[in-house]
């Protein structure tokens, strides 16, 4: 990730890694991203999840008990120098798709996905090792994962598709 105009932001060490992995995992989560961000003598841990597979969403009970638990691996671990905030959130209603894990967690949502030969935007309908097969308002397109610039799960709350 590139930098912003303020801050610091790195992927977090990979000691944090190696504590919140397992916290998130108890939960029956995975640990999707990590992120440590310093902007002079602040620090901002942010730890994003996601369920592992299949359709649904991380709810908020569910949050809310994995950032407590992350939070006292870290008092317990005391990983970081100083103070710092955690943030601990799921990936999000317009999250990023990288993957095939992460297109078949999409299935049945829009998405936007931008190929070498252009845009792609409509309903996943399914996944498979090739790529991702996409209901369009002009029919349905296979789109290979070798084709994929930038991918982005959508809401689009016109009901244009």
């Amino acid at each position: 990730m590139a930098p912003e105009a303020k801050g610091n932001h790195k992927q977090a060490p990979a000691e944090l890694t190696q504590i919140l992995a397992p916290v998130v995992s108890e939960n029956g989560l995975m640990l999707l991203e990590t992120e440590l961000t310093k902007a002079g003598k602040y620090s901002t841990l942010r730890v994003i999840v996601d369920l592992p597979e299949g359709p649904g969403d991380v709810d908020l009970d569910t949050i809310e008990q994995v950032a407590r638990q992350i939070s006292d691996a870290l008092d317990e671990a005391d990983p970081i120098k100083g103070s710092y905030q955690l943030e601990v959130s799921s990936a999000g209603a317009e999250r990023e798709l990288r993957d095939a894990r992460e297109f078949g967690r999409a299935v049945g949502r829009l998405a936007q996905i931008n190929t070498e030969a252009g845009e792609v935007f409509g309903r996943v309908l399914s996944v498979n090792e090739n790529g991702v097969e996409v209901e369009t308002k002009t029919g349905t397109q296979l789109v290979p994962f070798t084709q994929i610039i930038k991918a982005q799960q959508v809401v689009d709350l016109s009901g244009a598709l």
